[in-house]
């Protein structure tokens, strides 16, 4: 359900007025189709981003979901370009700003996406100092940043972009928390050593009678099926991010491989009766144990989605005061931007 719609510039202000908000998106959308411009944000105004970004925070509570749609096109007044170093953005503070803001979406237990996307634009663009080129050549770049709660996000975002009109270039997500998802120890599956499994659970959770003299190895089955995975992560993504947690001190692994279902389906040793079993799963963790550091308490064996957190396109669609003008494809300071998002989110490891 659409609750509202703001329009930033020097205020952060709704599009209407309205109580009643059932045709919001019908007029919003009528207001550009029929050119009378009543969403335009006045020409030569500024949207402070800390402000936004607080106003986000604030007004983002339970179930509700944030999106903010920017060009991201950094300007300063001539006051506030005095002494300023161009080289530098963060002489203006925006980082120091923006900091403090994604600290506190942290803490308040909300998640952050942001989609990346380009599209063609024919008008002008205000630089840095505020000097006017003719503009552009090459699609310009266009953000839309997503915020709610760690355990609303993902759902939203898988539902968001089962709209095949929405096709992101590049993503990166922050403090989502994802279900644990279901899975279980394939007894016969690539199995070495003569070990049992606990029958307490409805499906194998636990194995137990492992001996030292024997070779031992087993198989933990996944599902990441569903669309929090499918619209989210590629196949690859998944198969090469998966890890083996261990806790210290106890059982190790000599060897872990990862395969998808497609793969351990080509096993030989697989028979007609396994293939049951494991079309009921989408990837395999492979385990064969480390004799020499079983213990008679061997503890837990987890397998964890990292996050892989380099996000290396931030700095590849950031363009600098130096290169700026040329590379009219980026956008001014947004590495600046995002690193002190890296940095709120750094502890931020796994997905589950």
């Amino acid at each position: 359900k659409l609750d509202s719609i703001l329009l930033a510039s020097e205020t952060i202000k709704p599009f209407q007025n309205k109580k009643d908000n059932r045709s919001l998106k019908r007029d919003f959308i009528a207001s550009i189709d029929d050119n009378t411009r009543a969403w335009e944000i006045k020409n030569g105004t500024n949207s402070p981003l800390h402000k936004i970004f607080e106003h986000i925070r604030e007004h983002t509570v339970k179930d509700k979901v944030s999106l903010f749609i920017t060009e991201s096109i950094m300007s300063y007044t001539q006051g506030d370009l005095v002494g300023a170093q161009y080289s530098n953005i963060d002489t203006l503070g925006l980082s120091g700003k923006m900091k403090i803001e994604f600290d506190d979406l942290q803490k308040s237990g909300c998640a952050v996406s942001i989609l990346a996307f380009k599209s063609q634009y024919n008008g002008t663009y205000t630089d840095f100092a505020n000097n006017s080129y003719p503009c552009c050549k090459e699609s310009r770049p266009y953000y839309i940043w997503v915020v709610g709660k760690a355990n609303v996000i993902p759902n939203f975002m898988a539902h968001l972009l089962k709209n095949n009109d929405i096709k992101p270039e590049q993503q990166a997500h922050f403090g989502w928390t994802i279900p644990v998802p279901a899975y279980a120890i394939l007894p016969q599956v690539k199995r070495g050593g003569g070990w049992q499994y606990d029958t307490e659970t409805k499906v194998p959770q636990k194995i137990m009678g492992i001996k030292v003299s024997e070779e031992n190895a087993f198989t933990i089955a996944i599902d990441l099926s569903g669309d929090i995975f499918n619209k989210l992560f590629t196949e690859n993504y998944l198969k090469n991010n998966l890890e083996l947690v261990t806790n210290q001190g106890y059982a190790k692994a000599s060897k872990v491989e990862i395969y998808t279902q497609k793969e351990i389906l080509k096993d030989p040793t697989v028979t007609s009766e396994q293939k049951q079993e494991i079309t009921k799963y989408t990837h395999f963790v492979y385990v064969k144990l480390d004799n020499e550091s079983l213990a008679e308490d061997v503890g837990k064996f987890m397998v964890r989605l990292k996050k892989n957190n380099e996000f290396k396109w931030f700095a590849t669609w950031s363009a600098n005061h130096a290169t700026e003008n040329t590379n009219l494809g980026r956008t001014y300071g947004f590495y600046s931007l995002t690193k002190p998002l890296l940095t709120a989110y750094q502890t931020d490891k796994y997905y589950f």
